[in-house]
């Protein structure tokens, strides 16, 4: 039986800007948590995502201090890159560094806090998906014990390339919405 987030159909959520931090939070398709805004000035941010079962685009920026707790949707694995951080930034009690690419399984992103403003770019995929692709497409085993664990990335080559990807992806819906529309999908 599918879960609720499984049954939603394909859509672009172009650019949304944000005035408070619970419309913020609810751009989020699939995704339980909360934002706590704690910073001083008002907040504002912005929010584009592609949702296309199971995989998960969202690009994200925050103007404000800010604390999130929850998690992504039920079986995700999220990949996330930070850009652009002026102070500190976390997610589960782990330091994330600018330029790096981490991998989180949904269950371990229960609360991510910035300390200024700061712009990251997040890919979920389903656990089952991405192992049976790397199994059967890939001729490549990932083992169980390495998607329970936060894993950094520390490659320049493999964050650009995330970077590049996704944010080309979202570009290119944004300039046609429509290509999301194809028979394809």
């Amino acid at each position: 039986q599918r879960l609720a987030h499984e049954r939603i159909p394909p859509q672009f959520l172009p650019r949304r800007r944000t005035q408070d931090v619970d419309s913020h939070g609810a751009c989020l398709t699939g995704w339980r948590g909360v934002y706590e805004h704690v910073g001083r000035l008002a907040f504002q941010g912005e929010v584009s995502e592609l949702w296309m079962w199971p995989i998960q685009i969202i690009r994200e920026r925050l103007d404000q201090p800010c604390v999130w707790r929850g998690s992504a949707w039920p079986g995700a694995l999220v990949f996330l890159s930070v850009k652009e951080a002026r102070g500190n930034f976390s997610v589960g009690g782990r330091a994330l560094r600018s330029s790096a690419l981490t991998m989180l399984p949904s269950d371990m992103s229960s609360e991510g806090i910035n300390s200024a403003p700061v712009e990251s770019l997040v890919v979920a995929v389903k656990q089952s998906v991405l192992v049976d692709h790397a199994r059967r497409v890939c001729g490549r085993e990932i083992p169980e014990s390495s998607l329970q664990k936060c894993i950094v990335i520390d490659n320049p080559d493999a964050f650009a390339a995330f970077e590049d990807c996704a944010h080309s992806i979202l570009d290119a819906l944004g300039a046609c919405p429509i290509l999301l529309e194809d028979e394809g999908f």
